[in-house]
C-alpha cells in the first residue's frame, strides 16, 4: 500500500502539479448539443497568431508563488480506491526551477524539484528518507516512468500553462468540436504536446502530454483563471488557471490543485536555496539517494 501511494504522489506532483477530482476524464470542451460538432463561426486563426496570444498571457508569468492544496483519487491493482490530501507550497521560476512542497499534518512528506542542471523527489514519509534525482540532459522516460513520473519535472509548467509556446513553425492547429477552442499540437519534449485553447484571450483549457507512441501520459484541465498580481507591473496583464485538474492513466490516479492568490514579486525575491539539490537533501534529511541518470531503462 506504501508503494502505491508513493507512486501515487509522485505522479500527481508531475502531472499538475501534474492535477480530477473524482476521477472524470480529462477532455477538451466538448460538442454541442446531442454530440454534434459545433461549426465555428468565422475562419481558423492561424497558428502564429494564437501563440501570439498565449505568450503574452504568460509573458509576466516568469515567477510564481503560491500556497497549494491538493486532492489525489486512485485505484490500486485489488480495485480498491484511495484518496490523499495535502496541501503546500508551489515557485516556479522559468524556465526550470520548480520547487513544490507537499506537507500532511504539519509534516513535510514530498518535494518535487528542479534547476537548470538537476530534477529530484524527495519521499521524506518513512523512516528512511528517500532521494530521486537526475540531469535533464540525460533524463530517459522509460526510467522516469519506473519510478512514478510519467513525465518531466518541467512539464509541470506546461500542464500549468504558465510557460511560453515555442517551436511555432512545427505546431499545428484545427478547431475543438466546440467551435469556439482551437487545439494547438507540437512536439513535446518526449513526444507531443496539445493544447486546447480559446484563441481570443489565450487562455488554455486543457492540455494533453503524449509519448513517443501517441499516448496520452498525462493531462490536465484549467480552469478559474484570475489575473497574477506583478510587483514593479501595475499593467501587467498576467493570467493563470487557479483550479487545475489532472489525470494519470498509468497510475489510474487522478488529482485536483488549487492555487490561491499567485503572485509574481520577481525571481531575485525567491531563495535560490529553494533549488539547490545538495541542500535541500542535507535540510531535509534524505539518506539515501537513487541516481536515475545511472539505472538501465527496462527491456521492451
Amino acid at each position: 500500500m506504501r508503494h502505491m501511494r508513493t507512486k501515487v504522489w509522485r505522479a500527481l506532483a508531475n502531472g499538475v502539479c501534474a492535477m480530477v477530482l473524482g476521477g472524470c476524464t480529462q477532455t477538451p470542451p466538448g460538442p454541442g448539443p446531442n454530440g454534434a460538432t459545433v461549426q465555428p463561426s468565422g475562419p481558423l486563426p492561424s497558428v502564429q497568431d494564437v501563440i501570439a496570444r498565449y505568450n503574452s498571457r504568460v509573458e509576466r508569468l516568469e515567477a510564481i508563488e503560491s500556497p497549494v492544496e491538493l486532492v489525489i483519487r486512485a485505484t490500486d491493482a485489488a480495485g480498491k480506491e484511495t484518496k490523499e490530501q495535502g496541501e503546500g507550497n508551489l515557485k516556479m521560476v522559468r524556465p526550470r526551477k520548480i520547487a513544490l512542497r507537499i506537507d500532511k499534518v504539519a509534516q513535510t512528506f514530498f518535494w518535487l524539484g528542479s534547476n537548470d542542471e538537476k530534477y529530484w523527489w524527495f519521499d521524506l514519509r518513512g523512516d528512511e528518507k528517500v532521494a530521486l534525482v537526475g540531469t535533464h540532459a540525460k533524463a530517459k522516460p522509460e526510467v522516469a516512468a519506473r519510478f512514478g513520473l510519467p513525465v518531466h519535472p518541467v512539464d509541470l509548467l506546461d500542464l500549468a500553462g504558465v510557460a511560453p509556446l515555442e517551436g511555432g513553425e512545427r505546431a499545428s492547429i484545427s478547431w475543438a468540436k466546440d467551435g469556439r477552442h482551437v487545439v494547438v499540437e507540437m512536439p513535446g519534449r518526449w513526444g507531443v504536446k496539445r493544447l486546447t485553447i480559446e484563441p481570443k484571450s489565450g487562455e488554455a483549457s486543457a492540455v494533453e502530454i503524449l509519448d513517443a507512441a501517441g499516448s496520452v501520459v498525462v493531462s490536465s484541465r484549467l480552469e478559474k483563471y484570475e489575473a497574477v498580481k506583478v510587483r514593479g507591473d501595475a499593467a501587467a496583464t498576467a493570467r493563470m488557471a487557479t483550479r487545475l485538474f489532472a489525470e494519470v492513466p498509468s497510475a489510474k490516479a487522478s488529482v485536483e490543485l488549487l492555487i490561491h492568490s499567485p503572485v509574481n514579486n520577481g525571481a531575485a525575491r525567491i531563495k535560490d536555496a529553494n533549488f539547490v539539490y545538495d541542500e535541500l537533501k542535507r535540510v531535509l534529511g534524505a539518506e539515501k539517494e537513487i541516481d536515475l541518470d545511472s539505472v538501465e531503462a527496462p527491456a521492451p
